[in-house]
């Protein structure tokens, strides 16, 4: 359906800002993006069951099917570089990704706990480094290393309204959940930001399908020029100034 025949078929006014801000968006190449796909590692053995060293502590068995359901979910997005911390939790995160599409993890010190510790600019760096690859890519860090990373992405990506809906205090995000920044390949400022939990509804991971049904994941997915976003749930909904309703 063309833009010209949406128009037409609206009933309400106020849904034509959307409509006129995506638009506007096509109009200066601002949907020609790039996605960054930020993860915390999925569920991992408690920490105060476990004497062996930390960057040896691996996923539960929940983080393990966790990381299955991952795995089905980012191939919407099709990352082709993976960067990932090499504590053993982070790498069991992403290998049935890069196992499944025979691609290779990119082991960083600076995405490590102890790493982003000791040198946080190194952090930022890295996670900079993404925005000017123009590639798609995963990384997958830790819950304490994720303020580092979300400032980076604020500084190279967000405008002063956009980050207001960044997460401001612990946890950011749930174990084997993400967030999916969208880098503009132009100059177009950037405006399209997602967070999805990939957490299975079933405790056969095999008997899920390839493409995920929306009971097996929730989330959001932000589309934010101004004050426009999408909240996904188990039904896609538009909640356009706080208003909510079911997209038909």
């Amino acid at each position: 359906m063309s833009i010209k025949k949406a128009r037409t078929m609206l009933t309400n006014p106020s849904d034509l800002q959307p409509l006129e801000a995506f638009e506007n968006l096509w109009a200066t190449s601002g949907l020609d993006t790039h996605p960054i796909i930020i993860a915390r590692h999925t569920k991992a053995k408690p920490r105060a069951n476990w004497s062996a060293a930390e960057d040896e502590r691996p996923l539960a068995g929940t983080g393990k099917r966790q990381a299955l359901a991952l795995a089905r979910l980012l191939p919407a997005w099709e990352p082709s570089r993976v960067l990932s911390s090499p504590w053993l939790r982070c790498v069991q995160t992403v290998a049935p990704y890069v196992n499944e599409y025979s691609l290779t993890v990119k082991e960083k010190k600076s995405l490590s706990e102890a790493g982003a510790e000791r040198h946080p600019k190194r952090t930022a760096k890295t996670i900079a480094s993404l925005f000017e690859k123009g590639t798609p890519a995963l990384v997958c860090t830790h819950r304490p290393v994720l303020p580092v990373v979300l400032d980076a992405v604020a500084e190279h990506l967000l405008t002063k309204k956009q980050k207001e809906h960044l997460p401001a205090k612990d946890p950011y995000l749930e174990p084997g959940t993400y967030w999916c920044f969208r880098s503009p390949r132009t100059n177009a400022a950037a405006s399209y930001r997602l967070k999805w939990c990939a957490r299975s509804r079933t405790k056969n991971p095999a008997r899920m399908p390839s493409i995920p049904a929306p009971l097996q994941t929730w989330g959001r997915d932000y589309y934010c020029p101004d004050e426009l976003f999408c909240a996904v749930g188990a039904l896609p909904h538009l909640q356009y100034n706080g208003i909510l309703a079911k997209c038909l």
